[in-house]
């Protein structure tokens, strides 16, 4: 359950919560799409921020009282954080690779716990 007790925004009501919530949405929703829009434009590619997008968005009071928002980062793909790159069939190969070793591994142990005898795959 979300709670209205923002500093800043003191005796914010649950239903003017819920208005600013849809508010905040609208707001990111639109920055994707501009984003988004403004990259494939200058790239001539389609944006992989259509795949995912990770949207960092701060609120601060204005002078008025209303809030007001503003983006401070936005990640694309997941991997990206990790690879730093959206080649998909490069980042694929890579994760699993490390799934694959990891997976290993694991079932070794598991396998070496169960059954303590050497198994020669045979």
């Amino acid at each position: 359950m979300l709670t209205w007790k923002l500093q800043g925004f003191p005796g914010l009501t649950h239903q003017a919560g819920q208005r600013g919530l849809k508010e905040l949405a609208q707001f990111v929703e639109d920055q994707v799409v501009k984003i988004i829009e403004r990259e494939e434009a200058r790239l001539k590619l389609r944006s992989s921020l259509r795949v995912f997008a990770r949207m960092d968005v701060g609120l601060m009071a204005g002078e008025e009282g209303r809030p007001h928002y503003f983006v401070n980062e936005v990640t694309r793909a997941p991997h990206c954080g990790l690879w730093l790159s959206h080649d998909h069939e490069r980042t694929v190969k890579s994760v699993s690779r490390a799934l694959g070793i990891g997976l290993r591994r694991e079932c070794d142990e598991v396998s070496a716990f169960l059954c303590p005898t050497e198994y020669t795959g045979n």
